[in-house]
């Protein structure tokens, strides 16, 4: 799901009064059927007969398909339990007669009502047809942090993830600046030849540093997408 799907789902159960409670799927993308013959090579330690090889009789992680698999078996099944599925986003869930919101995320699955009973009867049918982790209350999705306030509002942070990214790119001890670089800031030294300065240039992780700040930006930090 896109995360400002769930940006406005925390919205709508905050003031709504929804609570939002999470599931986890076990080993979710081996539970799918494959659709077509998958061959693979016998995996490292457990060797088969020379010029054999293996034939797949469900999904396994790594293969192209795979998500692709799990979630049109994940959809099938929940058309059959009345839930509509979002046309703006896949994979958020609607049951017109529950008032109940779905949001899948891989093997993640945040649910968003105030009818306890219709969670119980839901939750109940997943467990049924796959196997699950009832996590109670979310606490945490996909590395951002939710808290539910005594006021009913609800909180949603991304601070440890921050925290955690400025360690990995070795500014954990940098001077906070109103500005995001001073100028000139990102130009390394002078070298003496144009491949000494491209081997420099390369050291710095550049493309996975903005990754992580865009990542931060879309989910509870938008102040970083605009500086």
């Amino acid at each position: 799901a896109m995360l400002k799907s769930f940006r406005i789902l925390m919205a709508i159960s905050a003031s709504l009064g929804f609570v939002v409670t999470k599931l986890n799927f076990k080993n979710a993308y081996v539970q799918a059927p494959l659709k077509k013959t998958v061959y693979m090579r016998h995996p490292d330690g457990f060797p088969g007969p020379p010029g054999t090889c293996l034939k797949l009789i469900k999904s396994l992680y790594g293969l192209v398909e795979a998500s692709k698999l799990w979630a049109d078996l994940l959809k099938s099944f929940l058309l059959t339990l009345g839930f509509i599925v979002c046309r703006s986003d896949a994979c958020v869930y609607f049951h017109p007669g529950f008032i109940m919101f779905l949001i899948i995320y891989s093997d993640d699955v945040l649910c968003h009502t105030s009818n306890e009973k219709a969670r119980k009867i839901i939750t109940k049918k997943i467990a049924e047809r796959f196997k699950i982790k009832i996590l109670g209350v979310v606490k945490k999705y996909v590395g951002i942090e939710v808290a539910f306030n005594g006021n009913g509002s609800i909180a949603i942070s991304q601070s440890n993830y921050v925290l955690a990214m400025l360690e990995r790119y070795k500014m954990s001890s940098c001077n906070p600046s109103k500005t995001p670089a001073s100028p000139g800031q990102m130009e390394l030294p002078s070298s003496s030849t144009d491949t000494q300065d491209e081997e420099e240039r390369a050291k710095i992780p550049y493309r996975s540093a903005v990754g992580s700040l865009l990542y931060a930006a879309r989910g509870a930090r938008p102040e970083l997408e605009l500086s």
